[in-house]
């Protein structure tokens, strides 16, 4: 199975671009699907999610629990992330500026750096030409903007200290990048390195 992620911060079409993705390829005949956004389907009261370390850890588990699943399975050869442990784990740094100080934090920035060498191709997408929305999961504009702005600046560093493998960012018009990572996605499984 071969894995690729679609990352970056909040309302740049990552969601969006994932479905679409999936559909072409299965329309193409090719065995794939896309994991779920773990913030959006919770186990537990969405609240927990702005004041609750441990439901970030969750969120951060459950991500790799879905593909982990996927791999198992064996019914898929394309498996499109929507967001990986990693950009789960740089959410939560800038919601719990404390984060650092749990137990756990070392192994689960390990881990989720790591993780990311289990994808054929990291697609971050750009904040550049978005808009940003709210909705069930979103904060509101203000408080949002602030959030997509830190993501943001955190993901921009990982890139520039090179802990991102197979990276690929994405600042084509938020309409056209579904299209755009299908290509590349279809330019990788065609030509494996």
């Amino acid at each position: 199975m071969k894995k690729f992620a679609i990352i970056g911060a909040n309302s740049t079409g990552k969601s969006t671009a994932s479905h679409y993705i999936t559909a072409k390829l299965r329309a193409e005949g090719i065995l794939c699907e896309r994991t779920t956004e773990s913030a959006r389907v919770l186990s537990f009261n969405r609240a927990l999610l702005d004041t609750e370390i441990a439901s970030q850890y969750w969120v951060f588990g459950k991500g790799m629990m879905e593909e982990s699943l996927a791999k198992c399975r064996g019914d898929v050869d394309v498996l499109i992330c929507d967001h990986t442990p990693y950009d789960y784990f740089i959410f939560a740094r800038t919601e719990f500026p404390k984060l650092h100080e749990t137990p756990v934090f070392d192994a689960v920035k390990e881990l989720s750096k790591k993780w990311l060498g289990t994808y054929k191709g990291v697609f971050v997408f750009s904040t550049i030409g978005t808009k940003y929305h709210t909705d069930s999961v979103r904060k509101e504009k203000k408080e949002g903007m602030k959030l997509r702005n830190r993501v943001n600046n955190l993901l921009a560093e990982d890139i520039s200290n090179g802990v991102i493998p197979n990276c690929n960012v994405v600042t084509v018009p938020v309409e056209e990048r579904g299209e755009f990572v299908l290509q590349e996605i279809k330019n990788i499984l065609r030509n494996p390195i």
